[in-house]
C-alpha cells in the first residue's frame, strides 16, 4: 500500500519553512539598506555578508550533527526562536558594529532552524515518492525567496526599518506556532562499531556527523551549480544596468516561475528514472541559460535566459537533494541535510568572490561565460562519482 505524502506533518513542515523563508528574504534586502541608512559603507555591508555566511555554514555544521544525536525538536524550535529575537533586535541597533554582532547570531539561527527545517521534511517523505516529495517541499524556499523581498520592499515605502524587522520576526514567529504541530522523530538510537579485538565487545558509535561522506558527491556537484547563482545575486543588476536591459527585477520573477514549474516535475522524474537522467540535462540547461545570457541586449532575451536557469537549477536542487539524502543511513539524515546545504551555501560564496575577479578584468559578459566552466566540473565530477558508486554497488552485491 502506497503511503501519503501530503499527511498534516508535511503540510505543516512545508508551510512553516515557506513563512521562515519569506521572513529571512526580507531581512535580507533590508539589511543593505538599512546599514546604508545609518550611514554604514559598501565595504561594511560586504562584512556583514561574509559574517553572515561564515556563521551560517558553521551553525549548519553544527545542526547537522545536533539534530543526529539529539533529535529534531530542540534543534528546529531553538533555531526558530533564535530567528525571532535576533531579527527583532535589528531594529534596536543603530551601529555598523553591532549589527555585525546581529549578523553574527543570526547566521547561527539560520543555519540551525533551515537545516532542521529540511531534515524534519525528509523524515516526513515516503521513500518511494521522495524525489517528487522533496520537489514540493523545496518550493516553499523559492516562493518564500520571490515573495520575501518583494513585500519587504513594498511595505518598507511606509513603515519604518523598525516596524518592519518585527514585521520579519512574526513570520518567523508564526512558523514557530506551525511547528507546534509537526510529530518529531526521536534521535536515532547509536549504532554499534565493530567488536574490539582486545575486549570482544562493541563499542556505540554517536549518531551524527560533521560531514556525511555519502552525500558529499550530490554536495560538491550542488557547489558547482550555485556558483552560478553567486553570480546571478551579486551582479545581475549590474549587467542589466551596463545593457540598458531595464527592470532587471523581472530575470528573478521569471526565474522563480520556472523554478516552481520544474521542481516538482523533476521529482517525479528522479523517482522514476534515476538521478543522471535529472542532474545531466539539469546542469546543461543552467550552461545555455549562461550562454544566453551573456549575449542577452535585449529584455526577451534576458528574460528567456531566465526561464532555461529556473529550469537548470530547479531540476537540480531537488535531484541533488534527494540524492544526497537517500544515500545516508537512517541515522545522519540530519548530516546528510547539512552537508548539501554547506555545499550550496559555498558554492554562492565561491561564485560570488570568483565572478567579481572575472567581472573586474574582463567585463560581465565573459563572467557569465567563464562561470560555465564550474558546470563542467560538476558534470565530470558526477559521472565520475556516479561510476565509482556503481561499481561499489556490484562489488559489494557480488
Amino acid at each position: 500500500m502506497k503511503k501519503t505524502l501530503w499527511t498534516k506533518n508535511f503540510i505543516c513542515i512545508t508551510l512553516a519553512n515557506f513563512l521562515l523563508f519569506v521572513g529571512f528574504e526580507m531581512v535580507v534586502t533590508l539589511v543593505s539598506l538599512y546599514i546604508n541608512h545609518i550611514g554604514g559603507t559598501n565595504a561594511d555591508i560586504g562584512m556583514c555578508v561574509a559574517v553572515f555566511t561564515v556563521t551560517a555554514l558553521i551553525g549548519r555544521s553544527v545542526a547537522g550533527v545536533l539534530l543526529d544525536r539529539f533529535g529534531r525538536k530542540g534543534v528546529f524550535f531553538g533555531g526558530l526562536i533564535l530567528m525571532v529575537l535576533i531579527t527583532y533586535s535589528y531594529g534596536f541597533v543603530t551601529a555598523v558594529g553591532w549589527i555585525v554582532a546581529v549578523r553574527f547570531v543570526h547566521g547561527i539561527g539560520w543555519g540551525f532552524s533551515s537545516t532542521a527545517s529540511s531534515t524534519v521534511a525528509s523524515d516526513n517523505i515516503p521513500k518511494e515518492c521522495f524525489g517528487e516529495g522533496m520537489g514540493y517541499f523545496s518550493l516553499s524556499n523559492s516562493l518564500g525567496m520571490a515573495v520575501g523581498p518583494s513585500i519587504g520592499l513594498a511595505l518598507l515605502s511606509f513603515l519604518s526599518f523598525r516596524t518592519m524587522f518585527g514585521f520579519s520576526a512574526s513570520t518567523a514567529l508564526a512558523a514557530l506556532v506551525i511547528a507546534l504541530f509537526v510529530s518529531y522523530e526521536p534521535a536515532q538510537k547509536k549504532q554499534p562499531e565493530a567488536e574490539q579485538p582486545e575486549t570482544g565487545t562493541a563499542e556505540a558509535k554517536p549518531a551524527g556527523k560533521w560531514i556525511e561522506k555519502k552525500a558529499l558527491l550530490p554536495a560538491v556537484v550542488i557547489l558547482c551549480v550555485s556558483t552560478t547563482y553567486g553570480a546571478m545575486i551579486g551582479f545581475l543588476a549590474l549587467y542589466g544596468n551596463q545593457e540598458n536591459i531595464g527592470n532587471t527585477g523581472l530575470f528573478f520573477a521569471v526565474y522563480a516561475i520556472f523554478l516552481l514549474i520544474s521542481r516538482p516535475i523533476a521529482g517525479k522524474l528522479t523517482d522514476r528514472k534515476g538521478f543522471a537522467v535529472v542532474v545531466i540535462p539539469g546542469i546543461l540547461c543552467t550552461a545555455v541559460a549562461l550562454v544566453i545570457l551573456g549575449f542577452a541586449h535585449t529584455m526577451p532575451v534576458f528574460l528567456l535566459s531566465a526561464a532555461i536557469y529556473g529550469v537548470g537549477i530547479g531540476a537540480n536542487q531537488s535531484a541533488l537533494q534527494t540524492m544526497a539524502v537517500l544515500s545516508a543511513d537512517k541515522d545522519s539524515v540530519g548530516s546528510a541535510n547539512a552537508t548539501f546545504l554547506l555545499g550550496f551555501d559555498g558554492g554562492i560564496g565561491v561564485g560570488s568572490l570568483v565572478a567579481g575577479w572575472i567581472a573586474q578584468l574582463f567585463g560581465y559578459a565573459v563572467m557569465y561565460h567563464a562561470m560555465i566552466g564550474f558546470l563542467i566540473l560538476g558534470i565530470v565530477i558526477f559521472g565520475i562519482g556516479s561510476r565509482q558508486s556503481s561499481i561499489r554497488k556490484q562489488n559489494a552485491e557480488g
